[in-house]
């Protein structure tokens, strides 16, 4: 690695206050052969200025850059090497950000440490129908500025993924079926190629079990990873729904999961732990009258996990990729109108064969049948682990990321 390569994490846009992306910037800090790492916030050339304080709270051993002009941000990049991380598209706001990491020649890193990455485009099609006025409005917020972007880094104009660090095989396996990689098969042109060079890693749970930051011994509760459903941000992106309609759908939904969990905790005589999803504003009562009945935490998630008896997802989420690597009992509790999340799930479950619940009103379980195929179903995790959570065992993703940036 050369002595004036720079790793830095770039902000365009929404990244939000970075104290919140400590974890993450320490990981990169561990990639990093220089001594300085840069934080970058080139906000200055959005195209419409944003008054978000991205500097809440300050990391220690990261240096602050915010160019204030072209100058600066010129004359910061002079004969340097400069690897980032953090924009992989944008949106139309940052824009001039992604067109001045073209001109400069930047080199964008891509990096997806979770394991098998939960994509709605995997999922059977025919599997939920949506509405037609949900499907112009997931085209118009997600995949047109992504059309115009992919057009546009085929020109030239825009930078394309430089590296892209992977710990699923089914993803990697994915790419080299794609046009742009059969294309460079067979012309030696990178010209439809996204992502320019694919790398694969161990997940970042392997990396936290490798290096034993969690007790797996423990199994003292019932483990709630909520997804939020009507009320998390991709949702509302992907969906047209009525604000009475919405209510109608949390109440029922909430009543629903709730009935099971006071069956559950009554049956296992364990406590249940209700992980609240970081990006979900639960400002309804179908929360609030549940307070004396559960533990409610949040930013905490991967630590009860791991001393989970049984981890209960209600939706599609990375972590399930912790549960299974960590051996733990997965139900994943799903409501049938929740198509987003449903769609999310069968990604997964075409990969491995997990144990899903469709909720309704005063749902009745078998909770000893319900156990003994929970069990049954952990002994078909190590297929999964090995394709999608483990490359190679004793070391850690970032230590290959870091080996692969050396060449």
């Amino acid at each position: 690695m050369s002595k004036k390569f720079i790793l830095s994490y770039l902000i365009d846009y929404n990244v939000g206050d970075i104290s919140k992306n400590s974890i993450y910037i320490n990981y990169l800090k561990k990639i990093n052969n220089n001594k300085k790492f840069y934080v970058i916030d080139m906000t200055h050339f959005l195209l419409y200025k944003s008054k978000k304080n991205f500097f809440k709270k300050k990391i220690k051993g990261i240096v602050y850059f915010k160019p204030k002009n072209l100058f600066e941000l010129f004359n910061f990049f002079k004969n340097k090497k400069v690897f980032v991380v953090g924009p992989v598209i944008g949106d139309i706001n940052a824009i001039f950000i992604h067109i001045l990491l073209r001109i400069l020649n930047t080199k964008i890193i891509f990096i997806n440490f979770w394991g098998f990455y939960l994509n709605i485009g995997m999922s059977k099609r025919t599997l939920v129908k949506t509405s037609f006025k949900s499907k112009i409005k997931y085209f118009i917020n997600i995949k047109l500025y992504y059309y115009f972007y992919r057009f546009f880094s085929t020109l030239g104009m825009l930078p394309k993924i430089s590296y892209y660090f992977e710990a699923s095989s089914k993803r990697i396996d994915g790419l080299k079926n794609s046009f742009g990689h059969k294309f460079y098969n067979k012309f030696n042109n990178q010209l439809f190629k996204y992502f320019l060079n694919t790398k694969r890693i161990n997940s970042i749970f392997y990396d936290r079990l490798y290096e034993k930051k969690f007790n797996l011994l423990e199994k003292k509760y019932i483990v709630v990873v909520d997804s939020g459903y009507i009320d998390h941000p991709d949702y509302k992106l992907r969906t047209h729904l009525s604000s009475q309609l919405e209510q109608k759908l949390r109440i029922n939904h909430y009543s629903s999961l709730f009935y099971i969990l006071h069956k559950l905790k009554k049956k296992t005589k364990k406590q249940v732990i209700f992980c609240l999803h970081p990006k979900v504003d639960y400002n309804n009562n179908c929360i609030k009258k549940e307070k004396n009945n559960f533990i409610f935490v949040k930013g905490q998630t991967e630590k009860f996990i791991s001393k989970s008896y049984m981890t209960i997802f209600t939706g599609g989420s990375s972590l399930l990729n912790m549960a299974i690597l960590n051996k733990k009992k997965i139900l994943i509790l799903l409501d049938k109108d929740n198509y987003y999340s449903i769609k999310l799930v069968s990604s997964l479950t075409s990969q491995i064969n997990l144990k899903i619940i469709l909720l309704k009103n005063n749902l009745k379980i078998n909770f000893n049948k319900l156990d003994f195929e929970l069990n049954k179903k952990l002994k078909k995790y190590d297929i999964f682990i090995n394709k999608h959570l483990i490359y190679q065992k004793n070391t850690t993703s970032f230590k290959q990321i870091k080996s692969y940036l050396k060449h």
